[in-house]
């Protein structure tokens, strides 16, 4: 049998095979998932113009800084103490992970005599990474009421500059329970105060939800 036909018969034997051969999609298909790193990447939406809601509660704990009376008989708090708060929130992402928001606070502080507090602050939250956890920092400032009760009953005001450490755990794309600690300075604005106060809140259970 001379040369061209013993080629001829080893491709037409070669064809079934070739066929056979899986292709280079189906090796594709059985390789590992090019997107399973996605399985740990954060659910959130985070993206500019994304809003959130959302609102924790929170204890903290109070160390006044320079306790001497301003007069003879002046009204002097104690020197450390609790308070608790309930602080509702809203925010709009003006970029990719950075969200600016106006938040409200309402609470009881335990100092002697006890104080009920209202605060308005206005912030900014960045989101770390994209991990399926999202740890998140942020820097808010804002005015603090607080109306104290007998045998003062005076009305006393105060600036805020606040940060946050915290942690975002999602419960979906749209859902995530964060937790915190948010070290503040309380500087006094009333003629009455002249004493600032170091606060170290922890907000032991939030709740945001992104739209």
């Amino acid at each position: 049998m001379d040369k061209p036909a013993k080629r001829a018969i080893l491709a037409l034997a070669l064809v079934p095979a070739l066929l056979a051969c899986p292709s280079s999609d189906a090796w594709a298909d059985d390789a590992p998932a090019a997107d399973a790193p996605q399985r740990w990447a954060s659910p959130l939406q985070t993206t500019r113009g994304t809003f959130s809601i959302g609102g924790s509660a929170s204890v903290s704990y109070a160390t006044i800084v320079g306790v001497d009376p301003p007069y003879p008989g002046a009204l002097v708090r104690d020197q450390a103490h609790l308070s608790f708060a309930i602080a509702p929130s809203i925010g709009v992402f003006v970029a990719d992970d950075l969200e600016l928001g106006l938040g409200l606070s309402a609470g009881v502080d335990t100092s002697s005599p006890t104080s009920q507090t209202f605060s308005l602050s206005l912030g900014l939250r960045y989101y770390i990474g994209s991990w399926w956890l999202r740890p998140m920092i942020g820097l808010a400032w804002g005015i603090q009421f607080a109306a104290v009760s007998p045998p003062s009953s005076q009305l006393e005001s105060r600036m805020l500059l606040s940060f946050e450490v915290g942690l975002a755990v999602p419960l979906g794309h749209w859902v995530a329970l964060t937790f915190a600690l948010m070290p503040a300075f309380e500087f006094p604005l009333s003629d009455q105060l002249t004493v600032t106060t170091f606060r170290l809140r922890t907000s032991l259970l939030g709740v945001r939800v992104f739209f």
